[in-house]
């Protein structure tokens, strides 16, 4: 009995994290409706098009898949604006010279990955959403957790650096990391 546990548990480190539904599900609900506390959202969107990229790695393409079509079922429209939601594991992710994002999603990657990747969208005004709050400081915007209510946080670092303008309304539901 206790090999098969050493074997699933070692299995469920080699082949991928375990993602919370709940949180997804919360997620997916609320990331696409924060674009909308953005004030220069129509500025940004000037194709009147929102491309909301789904980061993810091959291991969990078929999460992402789920998660892309929920996004597509519940937000066709986000303020006026035609959401696009498009998938790219993290390697190829990484090798586009160019990636015509206004919003991703990432989930869950080895930390350099998730690094790498940060540092590619850094400078381009591309809202960045993450599955863990943890991966904040690795160079993304936004996160969401569920405590005793659903939390939103934002790395200070990156919305400074970006200068993204959110309305005030939206800092006070929020909170900082630095």
């Amino acid at each position: 009995m206790r090999l098969v546990f050493v074997v699933l548990t070692i299995c469920l480190n080699v082949f991928g994290y375990e993602y919370n539904q709940f949180l997804i599900n919360t997620q997916i609900d609320i990331y696409p409706k924060i674009l909308l506390f953005d004030l220069n959202l129509p500025k940004k969107v000037t194709d009147r098009k929102i491309d909301f990229y789904i980061i993810y790695d091959e291991l969990d393409k078929l999460v992402a898949q789920e998660i892309g079509k929920k996004i597509k079922q519940k937000h066709k429209k986000i303020g006026g604006f035609a959401v696009d939601v498009k998938m790219l594991n993290y390697s190829k992710a990484l090798t586009d010279k160019n990636i015509e994002a206004d919003a991703v999603y990432v989930l869950k990657s080895e930390k350099e990955t998730m690094k790498a990747f940060a540092k590619k969208i850094k400078g381009k005004y591309i809202y960045s959403f993450v599955y863990d709050v943890t991966d904040l400081p690795l160079g993304y915007l936004i996160g969401l957790d569920i405590e005793k209510e659903v939390t939103i946080y934002i790395n200070k670092r990156v919305l400074l650096e970006e200068n993204f303008k959110f309305v005030d309304e939206f800092f006070l539901m929020a909170r900082f990391i630095e």
